[in-house]
């Protein structure tokens, strides 16, 4: 028989407590009370395990917070909900931090949404101990297949130098001396004609993220043994690193050949896959490259097809590219891009443009977001979009991102200078991910204020949901510390799929941004219109104030302004202005002209 789950009601009036129980109690369920706060202690040191916890917020000899917290100490896993006859929104909030479940008023309004809430809170607790166990069963089986392969190694130095140790396909090194082979057979023969595939898992990087490394390695094998299933014998199948894998197909036609094998591999692909008892499914960017007479060196063919897999992913996901020559000087131009970065960080040559946010109850502007810009000594001004996705894949974007806050800073003090310490003006500095977790941040920040003799509040620093999520314990500490000197942090991009309540507790920032994707959306879409009107009540819930940005509409800013939104920026007020305009435009708003 299954253990029984257990209900612990905590409540000083019997009358309730006896009817929760009656209400609760099934064959599978048990419901234990306790009149007060020491006595539910009591019983939770006996419980082996408490999975739902209804605990009023005011006992006689202590809080419910309190009990709350006395159980999570002893059971950490039990879902708590409280319930109170005089709801707060303080209290609210102070439950949210605490890692609540849930928070009911009382008298109950149904009974049916009492059952319902215990319910969810029951899934919620088997859900998590069911992932747990499905964790630990993987890192056993994971740690068992590491055993296996280091034995085989240990008697076979050469099959180790050969496979890829986690798919047991050949590895790169293998993969270019088979390539090497086929290029003899094409000189000898038109039979000998081949071609290489290189196999790129897109999104593959979310499975990790959201399911964990285990399971990303999980995929990756059961992926493997799928399209191994579809290899011709002869055809050679390789890992060649990460979410990246090589087919070499021999004795083909031409390169359509391999386009239809590659269509196949990512239909294969699309078909569900089972990873840490979650569904799951995968689309493909794939790099073709056929045999050519002009082909001489292994390495240079696995060149080629890698340039076909670039062009391949910016034509979208599930997509595939035949190399042909003009890919090469596509990819001598990135070289040559990735060089001028370089170059641009050295001179200086990046500088800040300036959006205004605008106080939409006055419509004033209280603050300027700095944007980066490229000022290119041949091309002349690059919007982001032309060089932001080369400076991420070399690099540069943490340096990027510090030299747009240190010109932001440069040019308020300016700003200060010219006009005084009334102007109540912001700088909202973007951070990009790897300058938050750079070691040091935060001192860095401090010295550049000290530097230019700013007050803590003159900048605010803009992180994504995304950087934040990516490295849940360096962020929060680092944003901890920015707010303790006194450093506003705002919530970027809010709303794109990452934040809730509780990763809101985790991550104390001062000010919620909504994504424009959804203000673009505000007075054409019912849904979009919902969910921005819940983000802002969710927000102000927190005390924080929200801004809209992406606003381009009156209508626009008529629906933000009934829903209370305290401020917007966006192409109705101004778009990316220069430092120049910058000045002009508030010496028009302090002289009223």
């Amino acid at each position: 028989m299954e253990d029984l789950t257990t209900i612990l009601v905590v409540d000083d009036e019997e009358v309730l407590r006896t009817l929760l129980s009656r209400l609760l109690a099934t064959p599978t369920r048990r419901v234990l009370c306790a009149a007060s706060g020491a006595e539910a202690l009591e019983r939770a040191d006996e419980l082996t395990s408490i999975e739902v916890a209804l605990v009023d917020k005011n006992l006689p000899d202590m809080s419910g917070l309190q009990v709350v917290r006395g159980l999570k100490a002893r059971h950490q896993d039990v879902a708590a909900v409280i319930m109170t006859a005089f709801p707060t929104t303080e209290s609210a909030v102070e439950a949210v931090r605490l890692g609540l479940f849930d928070y009911m008023s009382k008298p109950f309004e149904a009974l049916a949404d009492v059952e319902l809430v215990v319910d969810k809170a029951i899934a919620r607790v088997h859900q998590t101990r069911e992932d747990e166990r499905r964790r630990r069963e993987l890192e056993e089986q994971s740690r068992q297949a590491v055993a296996s392969a280091q034995a085989a190694a240990a008697s076979d130095r050469e099959h180790q130098a050969a496979y890829d140790q986690l798919t047991g396909l050949l590895n790169r090194t293998s993969f270019v001396v088979r390539i090497a082979d086929a290029l003899v057979l094409a000189k000898a023969s038109v039979e000998g004609r081949f071609a290489v595939l290189v196999l790129d898992l897109n999104d593959f990087g979310r499975v990790n993220d959201s399911l964990g490394h285990t399971a990303g390695d999980e995929l990756l094998v059961k992926w493997s043994q799928r399209v191994a299933g579809l290899i011709r014998p002869g055809d050679v199948f390789a890992r060649i690193g990460g979410d990246q894998f090589t087919l070499l197909l021999h004795q083909i036609r031409d390169a359509t050949e391999a386009v239809e094998v590659a269509q196949r591999i990512n239909g294969l692909s699309l078909e569900r896959f089972t990873v840490a008892g979650r569904d799951v499914s995968v689309s493909l960017s794939v790099g073709i490259c056929a045999s050519d007479a002009a082909y001489e060196r292994a390495e240079d063919v696995l060149r080629d097809a890698g340039t076909a897999l670039v062009q391949a992913k910016i034509a979208g996901k599930g997509t595939h590219a035949v190399f042909v020559r003009e890919m090469h000087s596509r990819a001598v131009e990135i070289l040559t891009l990735d060089q001028g970065l370089k170059e641009a960080l050295a001179r200086r040559e990046f500088i800040a443009h300036y959006q205004p946010i605008i106080s939409v109850e006055s419509g004033r502007i209280v603050a300027f977001e700095a944007l980066a810009r490229w000022r290119h000594p041949k091309r002349g001004l690059l919007a982001p979009d032309q060089f932001l996705g080369r400076a991420i894949q070399t690099g540069a974007l943490a340096e990027i991102s510090w030299q747009i806050a240190d010109t932001a800073c440069q040019e308020e003090r300016q700003l200060l200078d010219r006009y005084g310490r009334n102007l109540g003006i912001t700088m909202n500095v973007n951070v990009a991910p790897p300058l938050l977790m750079r070691r040091g941040f935060v001192a860095d920040i401090e010295r550049l204020l000290k530097q230019y003799r700013l007050e803590p509040g003159a900048i605010k620093i803009e992180v994504t949901e995304a950087v934040a999520i990516d490295n849940t314990a360096v962020s929060a500490e680092t944003m901890q510390d920015l707010r303790r000197m006194g450093v506003a942090v705002c919530l970027d991009d809010f709303g794109t799929g990452y934040a809730s309540l509780s990763w809101l507790h985790q991550f104390p920032v001062d000010e919620i941004k909504i994504d424009r994707t959804f203000v673009a959306r505000l007075c054409s879409e019912r849904k979009s219109h919902i969910l921005v009107g819940a983000a802002v009540n969710l927000a102000h819930s927190l005390g924080l104030p929200v801004v809209a940005e992406g606003v381009e509409t009156e209508d626009q800013l008529r629906d933000l302004r009934a829903m209370a939104v305290e401020y917007a920026q966006g192409y109705l007020f101004s778009p990316p202005m220069s430092a120049e305009h910058v000045e002009a435009r508030l010496r028009r708003q302090l002289t009223g002209s």
